[in-house]
């Protein structure tokens, strides 16, 4: 509590509360360029995701009818008749295009964790 009373005494003349003001303000180091610079940069980090052969090794198939009955966990979209799905060998199911992607960077399941080697 004597933190909070010191505190408050800082506060009520105006120079404490121009250094609390300044307290919660920050200075923005990011710019529009940043996304992509970070991006290339991971790009150069070697891959700990699983390889292109492992990743087609893994079933998958092509959704016949109109009872899905579990929406995709990455995109968060039922599939629908023609879209692929990839199988994970926990039983996850996930669209290609959503799990391929994921599976390049990781080596598990996004939703149990489990190893897809």
């Amino acid at each position: 509590m004597h933190i909070l009373e010191a505190l408050e005494a800082a506060v009520s003349d105006g120079a404490g509360l121009a250094r609390a003001s300044n307290i919660f303000q920050f200075q923005q180091d990011f710019n529009e360029n940043d996304y992509e610079m970070l991006s290339a940069l991971d790009d150069h980090n070697p891959p700990c995701g699983a390889s292109l052969n492992q990743i087609n090794g893994l079933p998958q198939s092509v959704v016949q009818t109109d009872n899905f009955e579990e929406a995709c966990a990455i995109c968060l979209e039922t599939p629908t008749i023609g879209d692929t799905i990839r199988h994970l060998p926990c039983l996850h199911k996930f669209h290609k295009d959503c799990i391929d992607p994921w599976l390049r960077r990781k080596t598990s399941c996004p939703v149990c964790k489990s190893s897809v080697n």
